[in-house]
């Protein structure tokens, strides 16, 4: 409680500035948001170290950091919460506190998993097939870039940048696509049967001459290089290795397609 010896009574006016709910808002953060606040606030912070407000019109708002997010909601108080400045009189002491602002509600944030269900609904438009590319009436398909999607999905760039490499995402052009399953697996295959033919170690496949024997198939030299890298791992000495449970991945996400068309 402020206090002045000087003073028998401490006065509180409110002015006639007092502004409307729109004016400010009290937002209660936890501790590992906090530093972040700090951090941005202070004259150091890096330019790579940002929040964000994300959802369309409709959505229930939330708040990203680079790798975590946040629900957004608002909770009534039973009591106004007043927002006030100290105006200084004469000398040190304090001779009055001004309530600029009433306010009946704050928002409270909480640490929620990220909405990531966008994701495919935004990019199975634009699926990319293989040879029925030709045929897709691109002039009436959204198609979205990284950054359009960071700003559509409610998530972290990094919780979406996972969840993009688990779809399996190719970017093409500049855009993201998303890869479909039966031309994955066309391709798959094409790999383990060159592996074969040209016997191949699956622990450590030569990769450039994989891809050369690879493009011997009418198919688009990035999408061979994409699902390639989305089942192996490149090695140090420009080899790569098959990564059994990604091909066996792809492998039973075909035969429960299968099953479930049948």
């Amino acid at each position: 409680m402020l206090s002045d010896d000087s003073l028998d009574v401490f006065p509180v006016l409110f002015t006639e500035e007092v502004a409307s709910d729109d004016h400010f808002l009290l937002v209660e953060i936890p501790h590992d948001l906090l530093s972040k606040f700090r951090s941005l606030c202070s004259s150091g912070a890096s330019k790579d170290e940002k929040l964000y407000i994300k959802g369309r019109p409709n959505d229930e708002a939330v708040l990203c950091s680079e790798d975590r997010t946040y629900a957004l909601k608002s909770a009534q108080t039973s009591n106004s919460l007043l927002i006030s400045k100290i105006s200084k009189g004469p000398g040190l002491h304090y001779n009055k506190l001004e309530v600029i602002h009433s306010l009946k509600s704050t928002i409270e944030t909480a640490r929620i998993s990220p909405r990531l269900h966008r994701v495919k609904e935004v990019l199975l438009p634009s699926l990319y097939k293989g040879t029925t590319e030709k045929y897709l009436q691109k002039d009436k398909i959204k198609f979205y870039a990284l950054q359009e999607l960071q700003a559509e999905v409610q998530a972290s760039d990094l919780e979406l940048s996972d969840m993009l490499q688990r779809l399996r995402v190719l970017t093409l052009d500049g855009v993201l696509r998303l890869v479909d399953l039966d031309y994955m697996y066309e391709i798959v295959c094409l790999i383990l049967e060159c592996a074969e033919a040209f016997s191949f170690p699956l622990e450590e496949m030569d990769l450039n001459l994989l891809l050369e024997k690879l493009s011997d198939h009418e198919i688009a030299p990035p999408l061979i290089s994409h699902c390639l890298y989305s089942v192996s791992e490149l090695l140090s000495n420009g080899c790569c290795k098959l990564i059994e449970s990604e091909v066996s991945r792809v492998l039973g996400e075909k035969i429960l397609k299968s099953l479930v068309l049948y």
